[in-house]
């Protein structure tokens, strides 16, 4: 059976069929008028016309030369014979016309007709002697003919009158019958002499051209205008076409519109024969006209039935061929001309397997073989030239009047396309089915109609489920009506809608989708479906979260390093100041003590600097022995400003614990983020928060009861305990994970205690945990203690400052610390050169470049850094001491200093101690 779209082509096949039946009706009328109106040939009163002249009148074929037409005089010269061949009839003992006898000079050299022939002709039977006039005529079937006049003369070649009084009577009187049969012709008979005179014109044509009445004889076309308003608007065509013939010199035929008395339009079909003397002049013209105005008519709609035959047969795309019964191609349109890269009447006379597929029979199983045998329709999709372009096949019988079949109707359309779309359909539709993206298709309404199985996994429903549901049953209830009327109108105005919306799945879980819903319209424009394409972006939220949350410590960071800088500075100024102050008082004067107080808050204040840098991940990691209880007690009194009112803080912190080899900013990172995260638990209604701090010896033995990583040693033993929610025993093996939470979402990125085991597992600890739910949680921090005790300096006291008397170069462009810089540098004995601009540095320094042992030069400087200014100091004298000195500086640090020649780098605030040790080291 033939597909539904396929119907077209069988449309047009009726259509065509029709048009074949109107013009096949058409042409019947045509055969039926011909046979009312007859020819000038077989017209009755046109052979009594005729038969009324003395001379012979013979029309015959002008190639075989058979009679087709003979007049009364003829017939009786010629003992009454009509049949067969003229000079057969003349000279029945020849096989073959005369010599004489005119033959292909009667055409012109374009094939029309050639002016006439005139020529003398003896009959040896009989002794006549005839004057024979011959020319090529129009014949009313449409092929050129002989017309010959044959007139008696005698032996001076004139014609033979009969001069007898009876005949010439009898003649008039013919003449009169001849006048009263040509006015009842319906034709145009007219007679004109040489210079356009009217000789002779039946009713008719008077009629015609309203000239009925008016004395015709003698007169021309200008003067028979002035007669006849309807003569007036032909006559200027009629002396045209005249005067044409005449040049001519031969027979021509036209077609001429003209108005009749009635208001019509009718349309002759006009024969003018040109007659000339024997010398060539003008001797008359004959006109005769038919009325062929119905004929034409029913022409033209045989014409335009036929050309709106061909355009829709050569319109319709389909490949259609019309073959015979030995499959033989008989009419193709242009679609199969295009096939084949040709013209359509190129492919007349071969078969279409032959031009497809280079065959010389039909191919396996072949409509056209098929309904040749059968008679009946046949469809088949095939693949004519063995490549990827696919056709569907069919072919249907055309019968005759009798029921027998006479050709075959050959369709053919290339479904390649069509059926690499439904493979691509197929393809979307595994995709789909296979994608990890949820795909949802709902009606106009919103009803649920298809769900890929990405949906059953995302959302925990099975698609038997859904289908017939509306999309609200996974509604979490996050959204307001509002975000619900703003995507509706947004999709009903045709319009694509994007967004996120938190759904909730079957087993009451919320997930986040990124969602795209577009409306899809059917052929008239409606919008019929929704399709709806969402992808699970819980995940991708959650790292959106933890990248905002490492952004705002990037910002953080970025604030505390601005912030270090400027602090260091200052710091560096109370410091110096206040060393210089207890120096100057002496050992024994009461504001040392004082002093101290001074000195040691400043420095607490440049490590909590440090701390600030270490947490925002821009401060060095320094491994040094450190007293892990000072930094508890430096954390515990800043959570106490920040913690609120309803958690109780209680402390266990052994003073008397040996140091470990830590980065301090990293020890305070990881009671920082204990701390906090047992905060978290404890939630709104707060709780305990116990910190607890010894030193421990294990066995091994009993070191790998707490810790599998764990040996026997000397360990710092950090405790934190809360009274919080706890844990459920399934959550303890996953706590430590990166970016795995039990908070809700936007209380936490997951990040703070899997950076504790990684600090803790970096300084060769481990860390432990115990919770129960509804009972809160402890983790227990062990870290190795150093086996030799460091010797930590106090803050205060007087000491042995090592000191010099070479000449330093100092540059800040802090004033405040380059005075009390020069002034701690001289009272160690060193002779001291401060600058705060750093381009004036350089201009006294390329003026006197020996003139120094050290430059120490600040990094962060207005007109040019200490790194630029160091590099430019060492190009005029290289392997000058140089040593750089940074509140904050995220463009340098000791490594690359080094790297450009800097023997050392140093952090503010400058300890007095610090850079006397630090000059000597370098001056020697």
């Amino acid at each position: 059976m033939m597909k539904s779209e396929d119907m077209s082509a069988q449309q047009c096949l009726a259509a065509l069929d029709k048009a074949r039946d109107r013009i096949a009706r058409l042409e019947e009328q045509v055969r039926r008028l011909e046979q009312q109106n007859g020819s000038p040939g077989e017209d009755k009163r046109f052979t009594m016309a005729m038969d009324l002249l003395d001379a012979m009148v013979c029309v015959t074929d002008i190639t075989t030369r058979e009679i087709l037409f003979l007049n009364r005089s003829g017939r009786q010269r010629l003992s009454g014979g009509v049949e067969g061949v003229c000079w057969r009839l003349l000279f029945p003992d020849r096989d073959q016309p005369c010599d004489h006898c005119p033959g292909p000079e009667l055409l012109d050299k374009e094939g029309g007709p050639a002016p006439i022939v005139s020529r003398t002709l003896h009959n040896p039977l009989t002794g006549e002697r005839f004057q024979c006039r011959t020319r090529a005529i129009p014949w009313p079937d449409g092929r050129l003919v002989r017309l010959e006049i044959v007139t008696p003369v005698d032996g001076d070649g004139r014609v033979v009158e009969d001069q007898d009084a009876g005949a010439v009577q009898e003649k008039n009187v013919l003449l009169e019958q001849f006048e009263t049969i040509i006015n009842t012709i319906p034709y145009i008979i007219c007679l004109k002499d040489g210079e356009g005179r009217w000789l002779l014109a039946n009713n008719h044509n008077l009629e015609l051209f309203g000239l009925a009445g008016v004395s015709y004889r003698g007169k021309t076309d200008a003067e028979l205008a002035r007669c006849s308003s309807l003569y007036r608007d032909n006559f200027l065509r009629c002396v045209e076409s005249d005067n044409r013939v005449w040049e001519e010199g031969r027979t021509c035929r036209e077609k001429r519109i003209v108005s009749s008395p009635d208001g019509d339009s009718h349309v002759y079909d006009l024969v003018k024969i040109p007659l000339f003397n024997e010398d060539g002049c003008r001797r008359a013209l004959i006109v005769t006209g038919r009325d062929i105005t119905e004929q034409t008519r029913v022409e033209e709609i045989l014409r335009q039935g036929k050309e709106a035959w061909e355009k829709t047969f050569d319109a319709i795309t389909d490949i259609i061929t019309i073959q015979d019964m030995k499959m033989r191609i008989v009419r193709a349109n242009r679609a199969a001309g295009e096939l084949c890269g040709t013209h359509p009447k190129h492919l007349i006379g071969t078969t279409c397997y032959a031009f497809l597929l280079g065959r010389t029979s039909p191919c396996q199983g072949c409509p056209v073989e098929e309904t040749r045998r059968d008679g009946q329709f046949h469809n088949r999709i095939m693949n004519y030239d063995s490549s990827d372009r696919f056709f569907d096949v069919s072919s249907s019988p055309v019968l005759n009047q009798q029921g027998e079949m006479i050709f075959i109707v050959h369709v053919a359309r290339d479904i390649t396309d069509q059926m690499k779309a439904e493979e691509d359909r197929r393809r979307l539709s595994a995709a789909i089915e296979q994608a990890a993206e949820t795909v949802v298709i709902t009606d106009a309404d919103g009803t649920i109609q298809y769900a890929n199985p990405a949906f059953e996994r995302v959302t925990g429903y099975s698609c038997q489920e859904v289908i017939g549901q509306n999309p609200r049953i996974l509604q979490s209830g996050k959204h307001d009506a509002a975000f619900y009327s703003e995507l509706w109108n947004t999709i009903t105005r045709g319009e694509v809608w994007h967004g996120h919306i938190i759904n909730r799945a079957k087993n009451g879980s919320l997930f986040e989708e990124e969602v795209t819903i577009s409306p899809v319209r059917n052929s008239s424009g409606r919008i019929s479906n929704y399709v709806a394409v969402k992808r699970d972006v819980t995940r991708e939220a959650e790292l959106e979260n933890q990248l905002r949350q490492a952004m705002k410590m990037e910002a953080i960071g970025t604030l505390a390093g601005g912030i270090a800088h400027d602090f260091n500075n200052i710091l560096s100024a109370i410091l110096g100041y206040a060393e210089v102050m207890k120096i100057e008082a002496g050992p024994h004067n009461p504001l040392c003590r004082d002093l101290d107080k001074i000195i040691q808050a400043a420095r607490r204040a440049a490590d909590l600097v440090r701390q600030i840098l270490a947490f925002s991940r821009q401060g060095r990691n320094e491994m040094r022995p450190v007293r892990m209880q000072y930094i508890l007690k430096e954390v515990l009194k800043l959570l106490r400003r920040s913690f609120p009112a309803t958690i109780l803080f209680e402390e266990d912190i052994d003073l008397d614990c040996g140091s470990i080899l830590a980065d301090p900013s990293q020890m305070h990172q990881v009671m920082m983020n204990l701390c906090t995260n047992a905060r978290h638990a404890m939630g709104q209604e707060g709780g305990i928060l116990r910190v607890g701090l010894h030193q421990d010896d294990f066995t091994d033995e009993a070191a790998e009861r707490i810790h599998r990583e764990l040996s026997g040693g000397t360990y710092l033993h950090l405790e934190v305990h809360d009274t919080g929610c706890g844990m459920e025993p399934e959550l303890l093996d996953r706590i430590f994970d990166p970016f795995f939470t039990t908070k809700e979402k936007g209380q936490g990125t997951g990040l703070g205690l899997s950076v504790v085991h990684g600090i803790v597992a970096n300084h060769n600890g481990v860390i432990t945990v115990e919770s129960q739910l509804g009972h809160g949680a402890e983790f227990h921090v062990y870290l190795p203690v150093l086996k030799e005790e460091a010797t930590l300096s106090d803050a205060g006291g007087f000491r042995d400052v090592p000191g010099g008397s070479e000449h330093i170069l100092f540059v800040d462009d802090e004033k405040d610390i380059g005075e009390i810089t020069r002034r701690i540098l001289r009272n160690l004995g060193y002779k001291v050169t401060t600058f705060s601009s750093s381009s004036e540095t350089l201009t006294l320094f390329e003026r006197n470049p020996d003139g120094f042992d050290l430059v120490i030069t600040d990094m962060m400087m207005p007109e040019m850094t200490g790194l630029t200014l160091a590099r430019k100091i060492l190009a005029i004298r290289p392997g000058l001491p140089v040593i750089l000195c940074s509140g904050f500086s995220e463009v340098v640090d000791r490594e690359k200093a080094r790297r450009y020649g800097i023997r050392e780098y140093l952090m503010k605030p400058l300890l007095r101690d610090d850079l006397a040790r630090t000059i000597r080291k370098v001056l020697d």
